[in-house]
Formats: structure tokens, C-alpha cells, sequence
């Protein structure tokens, strides 16, 4: 069942740097996640760069990470304490995988290209300042990284989000020199050496809760 998947899921502390899954390993996670998730006119106007093992390259992305949540913390009025680094951003400093999810500029596949023929209608998934303005790539990594998820779950692995990650595209030329567009989300995929939850304290954990169903969900 789904949620017998999904209870295993936890926000990852520290990677394990010596039980590394192989690249085969992630292609067939990736591969099998694709059927599982869904698209509007099965464009899929999004991809992932699948950053490898390397932990130079990976304590630099924390690094970066860490900076951009430190100014949006000061943007926001907050102070930054030099002995209070974020603990929820440590996952990326480990992580064996890590998966850069950005648009993609597609052309329709040959059923919708028909379609669109025949009604002339405009395709918007091949059109930068189209993308760009699309929220529907957004929602959509979101679907495809949870499949993602799940089936790392499945495999016996873990998995992890990050969303505090520089907006400017020049940031990202020295982790992606062919990246085009900027991030809509970072996953990280390994095996968990430890949990962000084993940090708290029973009375943090009491207090770090859900939101009820009844902030989420209204039925009118």
C-alpha cells in the first residue's frame, strides 16, 4: 500500500558516504517513476540533472544553499547566528544523488502535435517566456519528485527536498555548466546515516507537529 511506502519517508540528516548506491540503481528508480507520474498533454516540460558522488562538489552546493537561506532570512528581518547553521539543509552535504529539477522546452509528441494542427492551436511548452510563466512545470516536478521518492522508498533508499537554492541562473554555471533555466526544486537520493527527528528532543518532537486535516482540507 501507498502509505506503508510513504510512513517510511524522513528528512535526512546525514547520507551514508560509503553505502553508495550505483548510477544503475538511480536509473532504475528514475526510469520507474516516470509511468507513475502524469503531465498535462504528456509534455513533461521538465528535467533533472543528476549530480554523483562527489563530496567537494556537494559541500560546495550546501554552502551556496546555506548563503541563500541566511539572506533570505535577513530579508525577512531575521538575525543569523554563526553557530545556528540550518540542520535541514545538511542532507545536501552527503547525498550520493542529487537532482537538480529545472524546465525543459519540448515540442508535443506526435498524437498532441496532430491535435494542435488541426484546431491551429499554439503550443507553449517550446517557448521560453512561456515556461517561465508556467506554474503548471512547478506543480508537475512536484508530482514527478514524489514518484521519485517513493520508489527510493521501495528500494530501500531515502530521499530528501531542499527549496532554499539561489534563483540566478549564472549561480548554477559551475555545478551545471548546460543548465538553462533556474531550479524549481533540489532531491536528494542515498541511504540515510541518520534522521533530521534523532536530533530533536521528546519535547521538541511533540511540538514540531502537522497541520490537522481540518487547516488543510475544507469541504464546501
Amino acid at each position: 500500500m501507498i502509505e506503508n511506502t510513504f510512513k517510511k519517508r524522513k528528512h535526512v540528516l546525514h547520507y551514508d558516504t560509503k553505502d553508495i548506491p550505483t548510477q544503475e540503481q538511480i536509473t532504475d528508480i528514475l526510469t520507474k517513476a516516470i509511468p507513475l507520474a502524469t503531465s498535462k498533454q504528456k509534455a513533461f516540460a521538465f528535467k533533472a540533472f543528476v549530480l554523483g558522488p562527489d563530496l567537494v562538489r556537494s559541500d560546495k552546493l550546501l554552502t551556496a544553499c546555506e548563503g541563500e537561506n541566511d539572506e533570505m532570512n535577513r530579508k525577512l528581518g531575521g538575525q543569523n547566528l554563526p553557530s545556528d547553521p540550518n540542520p535541514g539543509l545538511l542532507h545536501l552535504a552527503t547525498a550520493p544523488y542529487t537532482l537538480i529539477w529545472t524546465p525543459r522546452l519540448v515540442d508535443p509528441n506526435t498524437y498532441h502535435k496532430k491535435k494542435f494542427m488541426q484546431k491551429k492551436g499554439a503550443w507553449e511548452m517550446n517557448n521560453s517566456s512561456s515556461i517561465l510563466k508556467c506554474k503548471q512545470i512547478s506543480i508537475e516536478i512536484g508530482m514527478m519528485s514524489k514518484m521519485v521518492m517513493g520508489v527510493a522508498l521501495d528500494s530501500g533508499l531515502d530521499s530528501s527536498f531542499c527549496l532554499c537554492y539561489s534563483r540566478i541562473l549564472s549561480d548554477w554555471k559551475p555545478f551545471i555548466p548546460q543548465i538553462e533555466f533556474s531550479p524549481i526544486l533540489i532531491q536528494t537520493i542515498g541511504k540515510a546515516k541518520s534522521y533530521y527527528w534523532e536530533m530533536l528532543t521528546p519535547e521538541e518532537s511533540i511540538d514540531n507537529t502537522n497541520p490537522t486535516i481540518e487547516d488543510l482540507f475544507k469541504f464546501v
